[in-house]
């Protein structure tokens, strides 16, 4: 946080993660849907490109346009950072992010990588079955230092083995909406993914992944409809594009006010839901659309 004038406490560090973490959730949910209507592993790939990649570029151009126009020097990226920025793998070669919540965007892409395999090899119908091995995995991950991590980088990002437990969590909830309700096995790879949470983080912040468990498991069995309204449904609809122009764009908006912080921060906030919408009904969505027209994509 560039406004902050001392280092943040553990709790106020994982604070902005919390909804990132609810986001690998969610995609652990979603994908494990795309993949079971799509006819192929290579279809799953057009798909996923074709939903990330408009409004990333998009994202991309917007945030560097902005930071020119409202200068912070250390959020500023040179013109080939934004160029290795445009592959989404940037973390490959320690190349600093346009924004900083790109990061979560090449785990993402770790674990599409992982079910693209699963399915291109044939072996997701054996689902359950990884995903007990693959929870497991996680636990015994935890219990290493993360500073001084003795499992390869590659193993560790191949199997996504820092965030699987939401990614498994996701696709545990896609089962119990399937299924119209929970099955011992879902419990058990519910419990193990809690356990790996606790290892790796503050309990505050595990009571948090609980709490987004809970939160999740109500939406998926019919009992939150009450979240159902029409401003959480429109922010839902532009909330990849919302995810990616809010942080830095945020930050130059809120430095170059001379105003209390929370108008600052209301007008960054109002400014980041209009750009998003931008970018979603006049990028993300025609851009999809004309891909998908190109691969003969259905879906």
């Amino acid at each position: 946080n560039p406004f902050l004038s001392r280092e943040p406490s553990v709790y106020e560090d994982f604070l902005g993660l919390i909804p990132v973490y609810f986001f690998f959730i969610i995609s652990g949910f979603v994908i494990t849907l795309t993949l079971e209507r799509v006819p192929s592993a290579v279809d799953f790939a057009f798909a996923r490109f074709s939903r990330l990649y408009p409004a990333y570029w998009a994202s991309i151009f917007l945030t560097s346009a902005i930071l020119l126009a409202l200068p912070m020097p250390q959020l500023e990226r040179t013109p080939f950072e934004i160029a290795v920025n445009l592959t989404m793998i940037q973390s490959v070669f320690n190349i600093p992010h346009v924004d900083g919540v790109y990061w979560s965007l090449y785990v993402e892409l770790c674990f599409y990588l992982f079910v693209f395999f699963l399915r291109f090899f044939d072996v997701w119908r054996y689902l359950p079955r990884i995903l007990i091995v693959w929870a497991i995995t996680a636990v015994g991950y935890g219990f290493f230092d993360q500073k001084l991590n003795p499992v390869p980088t590659v193993i560790v990002d191949i199997f996504v083995l820092a965030y699987a437990h939401f990614f498994i969590a996701g696709m545990v909830f896609y089962r119990v909406g399937k299924q119209g309700g929970f099955h011992p096995l879902d419990w058990v790879l519910l419990a193990l993914c809690t356990v790996s949470a606790m290892l790796r983080y503050p309990m505050e912040i595990s009571l948090s992944i609980v709490g987004a468990f809970v939160v999740f498991g109500l939406v998926v069995t019919g009992h939150a409809r009450i979240l159902a309204t029409q401003p959480l449904l429109y922010l839902g609809s532009i909330s990849y594009s919302l995810y990616l122009i809010h942080q830095n764009i945020g930050y130059s908006i809120i430095n170059h006010l001379d105003q209390p912080f929370w108008i600052e921060t209301v007008i960054a906030t109002v400014v980041a839901i209009v750009l998003s919408s931008g970018i979603t009904y006049l990028i993300e969505r025609p851009g999809q659309r004309v891909l998908r027209r190109i691969w003969g994509y259905r879906r």
